[in-house]
């Protein structure tokens, strides 16, 4: 089975294994059954030992910094910014189909936030105005909260409706 090629994976890979646990991979498909089994053990074995070898020398190092990522978390992302959507996108590859459609929610669920965000820095822009303008216009005007909900779609309704009711007002 093919694996996706991924960065951070690749990195850590790299980082935690010595030449010759390398050769020792290369040569399981020449090995026969139980002895590829013991093999495999062995290889998982040398690869914790050089681990807890290198964690132990190197305390202060960070796997993130070693493998050229910052650590910032989620946000912080794979040092480029990109976030929780770019998380998402990585890990969507590994996943079974109902794992993927959860991401796939979950997505949606921070892309609804963000757009809320978006929106309640609007709201705040249209309340903080002020002035005899606002008082005029106050009785014809739209509500904006109405004008904004209107272009959202159904799910991203219940969403917004949910994170106005958490809303101190």
């Amino acid at each position: 089975m093919e694996c996706p090629e991924n960065r951070a994976i690749a990195a850590f890979d790299t980082l935690y294994t010595t030449d010759h646990i390398r050769i020792l991979k290369i040569l399981l498909p020449f090995v026969d059954g139980s002895a590829r089994r013991d093999l495999t053990v062995l290889i998982k074995f040398l690869e914790l030992k050089y681990t807890m070898e290198l964690l132990r020398r190197t305390p202060a190092l960070s796997t993130a910094e070693i493998c050229g990522l910052t650590s910032g978390g989620p946000e912080g992302g794979a040092g480029n910014g990109a976030g929780i959507a770019e998380l998402f996108a990585q890990i969507r590859m590994f996943c079974t189909p109902t794992e993927r459609a959860a991401i796939e929610q979950l997505a949606g669920l921070q892309r609804s936030m963000k757009l809320y965000e978006k929106m309640m820095g609007m709201m705040q822009l249209f309340s903080g105005t002020g002035g005899e303008a606002d008082n005029a216009a106050s009785g014809d005007a739209p509500d904006p909260m109405e004008l904004l909900k209107g272009m959202l779609s159904p799910e991203q309704q219940t969403i917004f409706e949910m994170f106005l009711a958490e809303e101190p007002r």
